[in-house]
């Protein structure tokens, strides 16, 4: 009896910690179809010495990135999954001067192009004063909703990155420069390259 022990510990041992983490590296896939980086440059028309509104730029456009991707077999329903991930988001004002206000990108995540933009990547969010020209950094890791998840298991995802301001301040110049026909053309531009995207799955 006494050498049945071993066994029975090691059997209670795997049972209770389950299947193994797995991962699954979206970077390679994204890379394979040019959607590791995107960038984007929206002009705004105002009178010169005018106030601006707040900006929302969306990352590559509208409709973002969708693409698929293999899924490993699985050994049971994972309990939860995590994104690891690393991205650089750097933007630019022209024609805009005393700037004032805030920048903030965010990540967003979903399985159809139509819940995009109301499907943050929870937690996956930076944010800074504005400048004339700025880089965000979002890293970390962060857990997927069960919507999310499930579109991770059907191997389909799509990929967006918000960059907008809150609270910006600041006036059209009048520098000969910037104007066309009389009116100033503020451009905002953004470019992000993601540079990590793991997701990590996990039974427990």
């Amino acid at each position: 009896m006494k050498q049945l022990w071993p066994f029975l510990l090691s059997a209670l041992f795997l049972a209770a910690c389950g299947p193994l983490p797995i991962t699954i590296d979206l970077l390679p896939t994204l890379k394979q179809n040019g959607y590791d980086q995107g960038s984007l440059s929206q002009p705004v028309t105002v009178p010169p010495g005018a106030p601006l509104n707040d900006q929302d730029l969306k990352l590559p456009d509208a409709n973002g990135y969708a693409f698929d991707f293999q899924v490993p077999s699985l050994p049971a329903r994972p309990a939860s999954l995590f994104l690891d991930y690393r991205a650089r988001l750097d933007y630019g004002i022209e024609c805009l001067n005393d700037l004032g206000g805030t920048a903030i990108a965010q990540v967003y995540l979903a399985g159809d192009p139509q819940n995009l933009w109301q499907s943050p990547l929870e937690g996956a969010d930076a944010s800074a004063a504005v400048k004339q020209q700025g880089t965000l950094t979002l890293e970390g890791s962060a857990r997927l909703s069960q919507a999310q998840l499930q579109a991770v298991l059907d191997g389909h995802l799509v990929l967006g990155v918000e960059l907008k301001t809150q609270g910006l301040t600041g006036q059209a110049s009048s520098d000969p420069a910037c104007l066309q026909n009389g009116q100033t053309l503020v451009k905002f531009t953004g470019r992000y390259q993601i540079e990590r995207a793991v997701v990590e799955v996990r039974f427990l």
